[in-house]
C-alpha cells in the first residue's frame, strides 16, 4: 500500500472531517429529496379526495402534480344533508373542548344509526341480525374511539 493510498483512505475514515462534509451532503440531499416526495404525494391524495378517484387522477396527469387540488369547501356541495349538519356541529363540540376521539366515534356511528339508514335495514333483516347491525356499528365506533385516544396519548 503507497502512501497516497493510506492517505486518501484516512481521509474518508469514519468520524473524519471530510467524511463528514459528504455524510451531511449526502443527508440533505436526500431529505431535500423527501421532502418533495412527500409533497407530491400530498399533491396525489389531495386529488383523489376532493376531486374522486377517476376525476382527480384524470386533472393530476393534465395540471400536473404541482398544481393545487380544486377547493375542498366546493365537496361540501356534494355531501349529504346530515354531513352538512354534523360536521359544523363536530367542529364547534371539539373547540368546547368535547374529546376527539369521542368525536370520532360520533362520525363513524352516526351515518349507520341515521334514521334511514336503519329503516332501510329494518325491513331486509330478521330482528337478531338488526340487533347485530346496530350492536356492532356503536360498538365499533366505540372501539375505533379508543384506538384514536390511545394512538393520541402516546404521540402527544
Amino acid at each position: 500500500m503507497t502512501d497516497s493510498t493510506t492517505e486518501r483512505s484516512a481521509l474518508f475514515e469514519k468520524g473524519g472531517h471530510l467524511y463528514m462534509v459528504v455524510a451531511a451532503v449526502f443527508t440533505g440531499v436526500m431529505g431535500a429529496i423527501g421532502a418533495v416526495a412527500f409533497r407530491l404525494l400530498i399533491r396525489f391524495v389531495q386529488a383523489i379526495a376532493f376531486e374522486g378517484p377517476a376525476t382527480g387522477i384524470e386533472n393530476l396527469l393534465d395540471e400536473g402534480l404541482t398544481a393545487e387540488a380544486s377547493d375542498p369547501l366546493a365537496v361540501a356541495e356534494h355531501l349529504e344533508w346530515y354531513w352538512r349538519i354534523a360536521l359544523p356541529m363536530i367542529g364547534g363540540l371539539l373547540n368546547q373542548g368535547m374529546n376527539p376521539a369521542a368525536a370520532l366515534a360520533f362520525l363513524v356511528a352516526g351515518p349507520v344509526t341515521t334514521l334511514p339508514a336503519m329503516a332501510a335495514v329494518w325491513p331486509l333483516v330478521v330482528r337478531r341480525v338488526f340487533v347485530l347491525y346496530v350492536s356492532f356499528a356503536l360498538g365499533g365506533a366505540v372501539v375505533i374511539g379508543c384506538i384514536y385516544r390511545i394512538i393520541n396519548s402516546l404521540g402527544g
